[in-house]
């Protein structure tokens, strides 16, 4: 095919000459009488040409992006620039917590017993003893120690929250453990106490061995045993536990590192809800059942400050944290006394203290159900990351079941003497985020 060449000349030309004509949509002309150039309203244009409503700060600019940032760091200077605003997440996570066991608490007072202190509260417990130079510590005392191992809970903890576009945010959370319990049982003296009997101090020479636990009771005013109770059937200890709580945490712009690998401060308000019970049952052949319970309530709510270190990305993130905190704890304890020498007695009190706390924990998040096959396919899994973590939480100045019974002649008194708790465990469930 040829194609002539002479309409390249043609068409050459005819853009010359129409390149060279002038367009005008209407004729020149100047302003109207008693006019004035310039933008309604009698808004003043600044020297840049543009009214101040333009501007990028403190008003909106149609050109910026939603966060703009500028900072230095090591040195070197970072621009950062983000479209988004604030990112909200919800989770809920399935926990599988451990709380602190009551302890090695005496069941009874806690003195040695020999013989020659249960010939002198024989007349009290009903038992008499001769001397035994070569055994004259004959000490059985039984404790909580049976129960070695921390109580196994579970229960769930919701958390929702948002983070802005700085790195700062806010996350609201709550946790509840349902009830759990263990038991342990008393064994009787593994060894017979030779020349010690169960009966009036008038058969003080008899060599008749029995198997019992004796609980010795303290006299409140000489701080002395001054009686003994016997029990020569067995002994039973529960003890259960629950907790709940809920926490309102914030956290702060990055004060070291940004994006994939920052630390920020945390600070905030956490409110903790423990409760407690002990009871030990007591059975004898000649005196019945006694039954000792103790319960103890708390209420722990302040404030807390702390540290998280956030590390990685989309793929995968772990955080790792670190906050203290100083509890109001009000606490009701009380002790139910039945059978206790041939007596009932109920008492309760209350009282308020600050207690110390301290919260450390390490987290994960990854997008684990996308790698999952079935489970990427289902609505609402698919989007959900993966989050696995494990925290300790210790409270000092809490108030015990076991360490709130003074074992006193006549009945069982309410001890004011804290300890220590803690709850530590694993958490895992679904994080979403939009």
């Amino acid at each position: 095919m040829r194609t002539p060449h002479w309409s390249a000349l043609i068409w050459a030309w005819l853009l010359f000459v129409f390149a060279s004509w002038t367009c005008q949509a209407a004729e020149p002309g100047g302003a109207m009488a008693g006019a004035e150039w310039g933008p309604p309203g009698g808004v003043a244009y600044n020297a840049a040409g543009y009214p101040p409503s333009f501007n990028g700060w403190p008003e909106v600019s149609p050109y910026g992006h939603q966060f703009q940032q500028t900072r230095i760091e090591d040195g070197l200077w970072f621009e950062e620039w983000r479209d988004h605003v604030r990112q909200w997440h919800f989770g809920i996570d399935q926990v599988f917590w451990r709380m602190r066991r009551p302890g090695f608490e005496r069941i009874g007072f806690p003195i040695p017993l020999t013989y020659a202190t249960i010939a002198a509260a024989g007349a009290g417990g009903g038992a008499a003893a001769t001397v035994n130079p070569a055994d004259t510590n004959i000490s059985r005392l039984k404790n909580t120690g049976g129960i070695a191992d921390d109580l196994i809970s579970t229960g769930m903890r919701p958390h929702w929250g948002f983070t802005n576009a700085d790195d700062s945010g806010l996350q609201l959370s709550g946790f509840y453990h349902g009830e759990s319990e263990d038991s342990t049982t008393l064994q009787l003296g593994a060894a017979p106490a030779p020349g010690l009997v169960r009966r009036p101090p008038t058969s003080a020479t008899t060599t008749t061995n029995l198997r019992y636990i004796e609980v010795p009771l303290v006299n409140e005013l000489t701080g002395q045993v001054s009686s003994i109770l016997f029990f020569n059937r067995e002994g039973v200890v529960n003890y259960d536990s629950q907790s709940w709580g809920a926490e309102a945490q914030f956290f702060s712009t990055p004060f070291r590192g940004r994006g994939g690998n920052k630390m920020r401060a945390t600070y905030g308000l956490r409110y903790l809800g423990v409760r407690e019970g002990l009871e030990v049952i007591l059975d004898d052949s000649l005196n019945g059942t006694t039954v000792v319970a103790s319960s103890v309530h708390s209420n722990l709510v302040g404030p807390e400050l702390g540290v998280r270190w956030d590390v990685g990305g989309q793929n995968l993130r772990i955080s790792t944290f670190g906050k203290v905190g100083a509890l109001a704890n009000t606490h009701r304890i009380k002790i139910n006394s039945r059978n206790f020498a041939g007596r009932d007695e109920d008492l309760q009190e209350q009282h308020t203290k600050i207690s110390p706390m301290v919260d450390l924990g390490l987290e994960s998040e990854f997008p684990l159900m996308q790698w999952l096959p079935l489970f990427n396919r289902l609505p609402g899994l698919r989007d959900g990351r993966f989050h696995l973590g494990y925290s300790y939480t210790v409270v000092w100045m809490m108030q015990r079941p076991a360490s709130s019974i003074t074992w006193a002649d006549p009945m069982p008194l309410i001890d004011d003497d804290p300890r220590r708790w803690h709850m530590h465990g694993w958490n895992l469930g679904l994080d979403w985020k939009w």
